[in-house]
């Protein structure tokens, strides 16, 4: 076997490679900067998500005066496909699926002109927020306070001035949302017993 026959193909084909590799690092090089690069890259998803806030009405409240008509509203959206809910004390959540390749910009506008039609029906308390769902569209981490003995006011008042302040200061937090206002009965009877103590220190 000769010599010439002997010899390794990468060593006959020593300067083919050496360009390809030059070339695979020089394109490398370019794209790393001038690819965009984002941690939350856009992304036109074919869904939009309905959130409702009212305050701590009762899950079977909530179901028949608040989730029900908005999910019968939606439904006349073209290019609908599905419709998914989740409803749980004082808040709900309304999924509206569309085929992809929807103009979602334009199919939000018709949604909220939905709402608005539906939002005098709803309870006067009832919060209604809309967007298109992109990788911001949720809260990273949420949170549920419960407890069997502290009312319902009592966790609202921890929440709000107890617990959401000292998220606060956490390094990176960006927003913090607190879903279920308190009863305002309790505000009412505050008021009406300071009227009284005052009626009652003027005799």
């Amino acid at each position: 076997m000769s010599e010439v026959e002997s010899e390794h193909w990468s060593a006959r084909h020593g300067k083919s490679i050496i360009f390809v590799i030059l070339t695979l690092i020089a394109v490398g090089v370019y794209l790393a900067f001038t690819i965009p690069i984002s941690v939350f890259p856009q992304t036109n998803f074919p869904r939009i998500v309905i959130g409702i806030d009212n305050g701590v009405a009762p899950i079977d409240q909530m179901l028949v005066t608040v989730t029900k008509p908005i999910e019968e509203t939606v439904r006349s959206v073209q290019g609908i496909q599905k419709v998914q809910s989740i409803t749980s004390r004082g808040s709900a959540e309304v999924d509206l699926f569309f085929a992809w390749g929807v103009d979602m910009f334009r199919t939000l506008e018709m949604v909220n002109a939905a709402l608005a039609r539906v939002q005098s029906t709803l309870p006067p308390n009832a919060k209604i927020t809309s967007n298109r769902l992109t990788f911001a569209a949720f809260p990273i981490l949420g949170y549920s306070l419960t407890s069997d003995t502290v009312s319902q006011i009592q966790l609202w008042e921890m929440a709000t001035y107890d617990i959401k302040p000292l998220l606060n200061r956490l390094v990176g937090v960006g927003t913090i949302v607190i879903q279920g206002d308190p009863p305002p009965q309790r505000a009412r009877r505050e008021s009406l017993s300071r009227n009284s103590d005052r009626a009652h220190a003027k005799r």
